[in-house]
């Protein structure tokens, strides 16, 4: 992969917050945190055109809720052509962590995402996404 250097001209002001921001995240140089932003661009664009996408859905629940359980696992099986792998964590006597590994249209993702965040008694979800092209 080439290198294309281009200028990015910005107000002082906002140079220098982007570079005080940048040194508290740990970035040595602007480019990579230039390069991070786009990136990002890149993802969310795919992720509202309905490209094919990577990503990981976390859910935290109470696991004596069984009817939750129950939910979970039933759309989890609506979704098999998405879902990679999973992994369910026993945090404590009462609290279960859940990673999903999926791949496909970030609709069809946006929508198993969508269906296990709204399920009730789910405390926390998160999804986190990636460009595989």
């Amino acid at each position: 992969m080439g290198v294309v250097r281009f200028g990015v001209s910005l107000p002082k002001e906002i140079a220098h917050q982007f570079d005080n921001a940048i040194k508290k995240e740990g970035y040595e140089t602007r480019s990579k945190a230039i390069y991070d932003l786009i990136k990002k661009y890149i993802i969310q664009s795919k992720w509202q055109h309905g490209e094919k996408i990577a990503g990981i859905i976390s859910i935290l629940y109470n696991h004596h809720e069984k009817d939750t359980v129950n939910t979970l696992l039933d759309i989890q099986h609506e979704y098999h052509d998405i879902i990679i792998s999973s992994q369910h964590i026993h945090l404590d006597n009462d609290n279960c962590f859940e990673v999903i590994i999926v791949k496909g249209k970030s609709d069809d993702v946006d929508g198993l995402y969508k269906r296990l965040k709204t399920l009730r008694h789910i405390k926390d979800t998160s999804l986190t996404v990636a460009d595989i092209s």
